[in-house]
């Protein structure tokens, strides 16, 4: 994942991977969700990118 931040915009860059098995007694069922995302948000110009800092943390 990488973050940056350029005059007032605030880029957030990254990839997802998952995958989610499901096994039962008659089948089996996988799941899988990935890709790669890009979000850009607008800052307000008070903003000063050098006080930006990021911090990860995964959800699961």
């Amino acid at each position: 994942m990488s973050v940056e931040a350029s005059e007032n915009t605030l880029t957030i860059k990254g990839e997802r991977k998952f995958e989610k098995d499901l096994k039962e007694e008659n089948y089996f069922r996988m799941e899988r969700f990935y890709g790669s995302f890009q979000r850009a948000f607008s800052l307000p110009y008070t903003v000063e990118s050098s006080d930006i800092k990021r911090i990860f943390r995964t959800a699961y």
